[in-house]
């Protein structure tokens, strides 16, 4: 409802708004006078809950005609002012618009709150309504002086940089402090207004604030009376307006549309008039060719960071070009004025006239003096670059600018070759814009040398038929030529172990990326061998000359051979018995004072664990010993090798072969019974072990038969080796034996094994199976088994197995008795239903073995089995086209009938037999096709029947339905599949799309029909 009153409108409305604001106050002040003066204590709560209605009643306060008094603008800031107050919440901005705004309710509070707010002069109160007035009123003033302390008027207009004091005089409020503002041209960016508080620093009590405005405008000054808590009581504003008054007068470029000559300078001048001409500021910028690149041009801010106060400026070009130069006039408020340009022509006036060399020819080790020549105005900026490259190779060459980074103003230059051959000079006489002009020439640099051998010696003294002691120096230097220039000569000393090049059998200084000058070198070679000997002699031009000499490093020994000896010193050939111990020496010329020994053996050339030792191997190093004594552990042979190590680790080794014998040997093995024998007869088996030592001998006798089908041993019965020197053995089962025995030495643990065959055959022998059945092989008939045996069947057993369809189905004797073996040679069964049979019989002898006899692959059938075979063969295979049949009839080895196709009524019908098994059903030879020919096979089988008198399913009918053939009776054949009352319906191909059909049995088209053999 307030908030209605507040709308703008009539007097009467603005004056009730006011009204209504005043008692809105009024209650608030009552409440504080009740028992509730802490509720005001922050004058932010007064604000908070005048700050609405006040800020809708401005219009009534500020403009409500002279019966409110309406507050002067000079007691509140402007409009502008109050709305900024949000960007600074806690700043004098929002400061400043809350006091301004609630100046006209804050005299309303003064009797019931001493610290507040008074009334602006001339508003409404009602203080003599509520209670006496306990004291003043806060009160506030402000004034502006000048320098001399002379009062300015508001809106009194000074200079950039003036300074002015705002004088505040306050009263009503106890320990009060101010806080001084200004604003430019009332915008509250940053950088356009500032206060002694807005740092952060608190209210000052200064009452005079001294103020220089650097930027002209119109500019705000505030002041807030404050209290010592903080809170702002009272805020009041003048106008300032600040002026900047200077004008340029003139720029003055002389050099202007003019050439000048490098190292002439370009002079500015500007004349600046006005009250505030010190405040002026300039940017002198210069650029060249019109290009704004780093470089090539440049300014007085670009230069310093800063524009500048200076109205002369002289600049010196430092490159021939077209120069444009400006002035930047800058105001304090950073308004630019840029000048015209003022064109000036830089010119660099000089010429290159080539260079001078010292000579055409120096030897190495002498410098060339380079001068170059350049003349005219200009020529002190003449710079120059001097280049060498080494015989027209530039990968080898450098100059002034490589090496320093830039050319140089010197004319002459000096260079030293350092190599020996011609070298290219060029001089770059470089200009300051960066152009250049090359000049070229050549000089000669010359040396003289000669090497003419090598020359060895070791501690001084010549080599002695070219051989040199292990360790001892080896000094190698050069011969050269008398006369020789030897400046810059630089040399390389190699040495080669033998003729190889591989790694660690060479190595040189080069090699290890050294480089020697003085011509001599010292080798101490630590291996014994032949050695060549190698030196390069390398002219500074990259001549080389190299030198070679072979020489000898020896070993102060020579090893001759290995001796065997007994413990008591006796020599020993190379045999002994086992467990006899064996000394084994090195034997050398010379001295073996220094030499390190390694001890090996090898039994039987064997190298796997067990097989062979060596002192290194245990002990982990060679030995000084010059003797070993070594006991063989095994019989057999034995390598012993001695490894002669010097002192530079080189390693020669000899050997000796030593036999250890064993003492017994074995003969070959003895059977009492000759090969062949048959099953159940015993043989005894003997070795023949004779010697010293044949007592140590245990034997291992194994048997094992048709490749270890079965096998024993005593050994794997027992698990010992037996000291028996015979072995009886019973064969139960034919085949082929191997007997074999193993000989165990129980000294060594060594064994070795001899074997001998031998054939074992059964008593008896199984031929073959005979069976006896009616032909054809019936569904549930008896079929009567008979094996053919050769030899004594009187101890053997059978078993009679019969199996249709895979074993769908089967039986056996052995089956049907319970695990009990048939006693006699013959045997019936009765099969089952239809399918494939297969008979067996095992044959079985009292010890076991067995022998099997087999016959496969007959059928079993009745007649209605095979004709509904061969109706579902045809009705599932049917193919219109015939092809089939007759492409499996080609296959097969037959013919097409008639050579051709096209005619395969009969091809159908065979392709049906064959399909379901009864392809010896057809015909006489099971190929025929033609319809005619095969009648006339079945009539020679006695299966053919003229007319169609008794003709039954199963029965193949043969007509004349199309004579294609002269003299021909028969061209067709069908399947007969049923019979009914006069109706014969058959299955027949090449008869049209169907393969079913059914005759008249008295049609004349048939001739006869054919029955096969079921």
């Amino acid at each position: 409802m307030v908030a209605r009153l507040f709308e703008k409108g009539s007097a009467s409305n603005k004056a009730l708004s006011v009204i209504v604001s005043f008692l809105l106050v009024f209650s608030l002040l009552s409440l504080s006078l009740a028992g509730a003066p802490e509720a005001f204590a922050d004058e932010g709560v007064v604000q908070q809950a005048v700050e609405g209605a006040v800020s809708e009643g401005a219009d009534a306060l500020s403009g409500g005609g002279e019966a409110l008094n309406a507050t002067s603008s000079a007691d509140q800031p402007d409009q502008s002012l109050q709305s900024s107050s949000a960007s600074e919440a806690s700043g004098e901005q929002a400061a400043s618009s809350a006091s301004a705004a609630s100046s006209d309710a804050a005299a309303l509070s003064a009797q019931a709150e001493p610290s507040a707010t008074p009334a602006p002069s001339g508003s409404v109160s009602s203080s003599a309504a509520v209670a006496p007035q306990a004291k003043s009123d806060p009160a506030l003033s402000i004034k502006l002086l000048d320098s001399s302390d002379a009062e300015l008027p508001d809106s009194a207009t000074v200079h950039i940089g003036d300074t002015v004091t705002v004088a505040a005089v306050a009263s009503g409020v106890e320990d009060a402090r101010f806080n001084y503002v200004w604003v430019r041209d009332n915008d509250w960016s940053e950088g356009s207004w500032n206060s002694t508080v807005n740092s952060g620093n608190p209210p000052t009590k200064e009452i005079e604030w001294d103020f220089t405005p650097r930027i002209p405008g119109t500019y705000e000054l505030y002041v807030d009376l404050k209290r010592a808590s903080g809170s702002t009581v009272l805020t009041k504003s003048i106008t300032l307006k600040v002026v900047e008054e200077w004008n340029v007068d003139s720029l003055s470029v002389p050099s202007a549309g003019k050439t000048l000559h490098m190292g002439d300078p370009i002079q500015v001048d500007v004349k600046v008039s006005g009250a505030d001409a010190d405040a002026a500021r300039f940017n002198y910028v210069w650029v060249r060719d019109n290009d704004w690149s780093k470089g090539s041009w440049d300014s007085t801010i670009n230069a310093t960071g800063a524009s500048t106060a200076e109205t002369s400026w002289t600049f010196t070009p430092s490159r021939s070009g077209s120069y444009a130069i400006y002035i930047d006039t800058i105001r304090a408020d950073g308004t630019k004025t840029t000048s015209k340009a003022y064109g000036v022509t830089v010119r660099e006036d000089w010429t290159f006239d080539g260079f001078d060399l010292s000579a055409r020819t120096i030897l190495l080790g002498e410098p060339l003096e380079v001068t170059a020549k350049a003349s005219g105005v200009d020529a002190d900026f003449a710079r120059f670059n001097y280049v060498w490259n080494y015989r027209g190779d530039w990968s080898e060459w450098s100059s002034v600018e490589l090496e320093t980074g830039a050319p140089t103003p010197n004319d002459t230059w000096t260079f030293t070759p350092k190599r020996a051959g011609k070298y290219e000079i060029y001089v770059d006489a470089v200009r300051t814009d960066g152009s250049r002009v090359t000049k070229a020439s050549s000089v000669t640099v010359e040396s003289n040398w000669a090497a003419e051998g090598l020359v060895l010696t070791s501690n001084g003294e010549p080599l002695q038929g070219g051989k040199v002691a292990l360790g001892a120096p080896l000094e190698v230097s050069f011969d050269m030529k008398e006369g020789s220039n030897l400046t810059g000569l630089t040399y390389n000393f190699v040495w080669q172990r033998g003729t190889s090049w591989a790694s660690g059998e060479w190595d040189s200084l080069a090699n290890q990326g050294k480089v020697d000058t003085t011509g001599s070198h010292v080798y101490h070679l630590d291996r014994t061998g032949t050695y060549w000997i190698h030196g390069d002699v390398i002219g500074t031009d990259g001549a080389k000359r190299t030198l070679s000499a072979q020489i000898q490093v020896v070993l102060p020994y020579d090893p001759t051979g290995v001796t065997l000896a007994n413990v008591e010193g006796a020599p020993v050939a190379d045999a002994t018995a086992l467990g006899e111990s064996v000394v084994v020496s090195p034997a050398a010329t010379g001295d073996l004072s220094g030499a390190l020994f390694n001890y090996v053996w090898s039994y039987e050339g064997g190298w796997d664990d067990g097989e062979w030792d060596s002192t290194v191997n245990r002990t982990g190093s060679n030995t000084k010993d010059a003797s070993w004594t070594f006991t063989p552990e095994k019989y057999g042979t034995y390598q012993l090798y001695v490894d002669f190590v010097a002192a530079d680790g080189t390693k020669e080794t000899l050997s000796t072969t030593l036999e250890v014998d064993r003492g017994w040997s074995s003969g070959e093995i003895t059977i009492d019974k000759t090969s062949p024998q048959l099953t159940g007869t015993t043989l005894t088996i003997e070795p023949n072990v004779s010697g010293e030592s044949a007592q140590y001998v245990r034997c291992n006798y194994v048997w094992q038969r048709d490749g270890w089908t079965q096998w024993s041993s005593n050994l794997k019965e027992t698990g010992t080796y037996t000291a028996d020197t015979s072995f009886t053995f019973t064969p139960t089962h034919s085949g082929d034996y191997q007997f074999a025995i193993d000989y165990y030495d129980t000294r060594t643990g060594q064994a070795y094994t001899q074997t001998v065959s031998f054939r074992v055959n059964k008593a008896w022998d199984l031929q073959r199976l005979d069976l006896s059945y009616s032909s054809p092989l019936r569904p549930w008939s008896a079929v009567t088994f008979k094996p053919v045996i050769t030899g004594d069947k009187s101890l053997l057993k059978y078993n009679y197995v019969w199996q249709r369809d895979g074993w769908a189905e089967w039986n056996s004797s052995l089956n049907a008795s319970g695990g009990t073996y048939h006693p006699t040679d013959t045997g019936t069964w009765v099969i089952g239903a239809s399918g494939w049979y297969s008979f067996y019989v095992d044959v079985v002898d009292q010890f076991g073995e067995t022998e099997t006899m087999q016959v496969e692959g007959i059928r079993g059938y009745s007649v209605s089995d095979a004709i509904s075979s061969i109706e579902r063969c045809l009705a599932g295979g049917w193919d219109s086209s015939g092809w089939k049949y007759e492409n499996d009839l080609l296959v097969a080895g037959g013919s097409l009938c008639n050579g051709r196709h096209g005619w395969w009524c009969a091809n159908y019908l065979w392709w049906g037999f064959r399909q379901a098994g009864f392809s010896d059903l057809w015909g006489n030879g099971s190929l025929q096709v033609d319809p005619e020919y095969v009648a006339n096979e079945y009539q020679w089988l006695g299966r053919y029947h003229w007319g169609t008198a008794g003709v039954r399913r199963g029965d193949i009918l043969f007509s004349c339905m199309a004579p294609w053939r002269a003299g021909q009776t028969i061209t067709h054949a069908a399947y007969v599949v049923s019979v009914s009352g006069s109706s014969v319906t058959v299955v027949e191909g090449n008869a049209g799309w169907s393969n079913c059909r059914t005759y008249s049995l008295w049609d004349p088209i048939f001739k006869g029909y054919a029955r096969p053999a079921y």
